[in-house]
């Protein structure tokens, strides 16, 4: 089980409770920063949304293949 500053929704938190992303929207404007190791984690976090995973996934092939910059 990966603690709240391992997933890479986190957002912060407040008061020691954690926070995440949640929404499709949300996640898929993070994935476009994603690191390697941050799409790999991400593809591991339990409910990810299909298409948030179809990102994860294309953005990992990016950058695998050196597209992404």
């Amino acid at each position: 089980m990966m603690t709240p500053e391992q997933n890479p929704f986190y957002t912060g938190s407040l008061c020691g409770q954690p926070f995440f992303c949640h929404s499709v929207e949300e996640r898929l404007e993070m994935v476009e920063e994603f690191t390697v190791q941050q799409c790999r984690t991400a593809l591991g976090v339990q409910g990810l949304q299909p298409v948030v995973a179809e990102a994860i996934t294309a953005r990992l092939a990016e950058l695998t293949e050196g597209v992404a910059q």
